[in-house]
């Protein structure tokens, strides 16, 4: 059941180093089947609580073609098992959009074989995959299903990934230090960490795990904070801001074309084609559409 359509930032989404700057038509899918008591994401709500829509192929491309989005995010409750996505990313990849197609997937979830094999049957038709880690489950197993996930299996080796880290609790300040989780962090550094927080936290936690998780995973963000030092990208060579962002939008990007750091020219994005932006926006956008 999907019960809202908009038009937002791609930083929203939470992205970091995909469309930089671009705009994300996303469709928010709900009754997830974690049911987790908190979701960033309203995917939790059930159908009583929600607004439906009817969603069809000719409505996406209805919106494609006003909107002319950078990406087509499908976000919430684990996408991919629907067969009307599979429908959509198929009929929108045969009609040959200049446009990027993403989707998010959970973990957690991901260990169910039937899910993981929902998800590789619509590999063909993404080239954004973003990663839900949550803090209340086990990080440590979630990290190693991700691991598994890059390093086993080809089907997602030309997949831009990306983690986003849902951080409930200021345990899990002490928990993301821990030996045995940084021991992982370490193989999956390559991974841009996107780090949503939905409690109060203090600037002292935030600055805490900054500087900690950067030495592991240089990568690593609070991309919707207001404060720029941990909102924005530094560059994991020469620890300069490659992409300047407050709030989930863009400041300033430090990246030539062919994804390396403008200061030292080192390469920090491998697939160069995922930064391509028909427009980039500086503005903050969170529309509505449905």
């Amino acid at each position: 059941m999907i019960a809202s359509i908009r038009i937002t930032n791609v930083e929203k989404i939470p992205l970091s180093l995909c469309c930089i700057g671009g705009l994300a038509l996303v469709l928010n899918f709900i009754e997830c089947p974690l049911n987790c008591e908190v979701c960033p994401w309203e995917s939790n709500i059930s159908r009583r609580s929600a607004r439906i829509l009817k969603l069809d192929y000719d409505l996406v491309d209805n919106y494609i073609k006003r909107y002319n989005p950078d990406i087509l995010f499908f976000h919430g409750a684990e996408p991919y098992e629907k067969e009307l996505v599979s429908e959509i990313l198929r009929r929108a990849y045969e009609h040959k959009y200049s446009l990027h197609y993403g989707i998010k997937a959970n973990a957690e979830y991901l260990k169910q074989i039937s899910a993981l094999n929902k998800l590789y049957n619509i590999a063909k038709y993404i080239n954004v995959l973003l990663i839900e880690i949550l803090d209340w489950k086990d990080i440590i197993n979630q990290l190693k299903s991700v691991e598994n996930l890059i390093y086993n299996k080809s089907l997602l080796r030309d997949i831009h990934i990306e983690l986003v880290l849902i951080m409930s609790s200021r345990e899990t300040v002490s928990k993301l230090l821990e030996n045995d989780i940084t021991k992982i962090l370490k193989t999956l550094s390559i991974l841009p960490i996107n780090i949503i927080t939905t409690y109060d936290y203090s600037i002292y936690e935030l600055d805490k795990i900054a500087k900690n998780l950067r030495k592991i995973s240089p990568l690593t963000q609070f991309p919707m904070v207001n404060l720029i030092e941990f909102s924005s990208t530094f560059c994991p060579y020469c620890n300069m801001p490659i992409i300047v962002r407050s709030g989930g939008v863009l400041m300033k990007i430090s990246l030539n074309s062919d994804g390396s750091c403008k200061y030292c020219n080192k390469k920090v994005v491998m697939n160069p084609s995922i930064l391509k932006v028909k427009k980039i926006y500086k503005i903050p956008i969170d529309i509505p559409i449905e």
